[in-house]
């Protein structure tokens, strides 16, 4: 199993927080037409939120 370096850990959770937010973007426009989408907007909301936390817990700055 490959281990990711911290490079490559940042670019990853960037790209989960970028497609987290067009999930939430899509179940926001569309929401209206198609009810389901609704909890998709949640989740990818709730993504984007779980993400950045990532990112800001592993930053050099809160680390101790």
């Amino acid at each position: 199993m490959k281990v990711l370096n911290k490079p490559q850990r940042f670019l990853l959770t960037l790209l989960a927080i970028i497609l987290s937010f067009a999930l939430f973007v899509v179940g926001i426009l569309f929401a209206e037409k198609v009810p389901f989408l609704t909890v998709l907007g949640i989740l990818g909301l709730s993504g984007v939120y779980y993400f950045v936390f990532r990112i800001v817990k592993r930053s050099p700055k809160t680390e101790h």
